[in-house]
């Protein structure tokens, strides 16, 4: 409780869950930060619950997790979950799973993200008017700005539950995808194998 976990762009990280574990951030940090560059592969039979302050579940966040409190990357980098329960929401109205929010507000992107196995349930974050992807990017910051675009989503097996934050109709937001704001371009690509 009350910690984060954060991965160095070029490094990967190997996180085996065993039992049930908390992760949930503050001061403008994801739960587990993933950055472009960096890979999180989570194996195991056990339950995680990860939540960011103002910033992904997993992936991009605001500020990276070290000692100087540098600027951090919105963007998400690779997240492959092959089993255990995981459930991974964002803050404010960054993805569950994907784009957090940067230091002047702009919304990242999602990432390339893999599931082969375990029950994975992301849901994106929300300030009531604009919600972030379950999958995929966050929200821009007024209706008008692009959203953070979805990056990718393979599912090759295990059961997926993947809703936006909670947002005004006029301000759609999806499972998978952007969040809410106009169309961001950029990579929006689901397979399901």
């Amino acid at each position: 409780n009350g910690a984060q976990v954060g991965i160095a762009p070029g490094a990967a990280m190997n996180l085996t869950i065993d039992e049930t574990n908390t992760i949930q951030a503050s001061n403008n940090l994801a739960g587990i930060y993933v950055p472009v560059g960096a890979t999180l592969i989570i194996n195991g039979t056990g339950s995680l619950n990860v939540s960011g302050n103002n910033s992904a579940g997993i992936g991009g966040a605001t500020y990276a997790l070290d000692e100087s409190g540098s600027d951090g990357d919105p963007n998400c980098g690779t997240v492959e979950i092959n089993g255990g329960t995981v459930t991974a929401t964002g803050g404010s109205t960054a993805a569950g799973i994907g784009g957090g929010i940067d230091t002047e507000g702009n919304p990242g992107n999602g990432g390339k993200v893999t599931i082969n196995g375990g029950t994975v349930t992301a849901t994106g974050g929300s300030d009531s008017y604009y919600g972030g992807a379950g999958i995929g990017g966050s929200a821009g910051e007024t209706a008008s700005d692009p959203a953070g675009n979805g990056g990718t989503l393979t599912i090759n097996g295990g059961t997926v539950n993947l809703t936006a934050g909670t947002h005004e109709p006029q301000y759609p937001a999806y499972g998978f995808g952007q969040g809410s704001g106009s169309a961001p371009g950029g990579t929006c690509e689901l397979t399901l194998a």
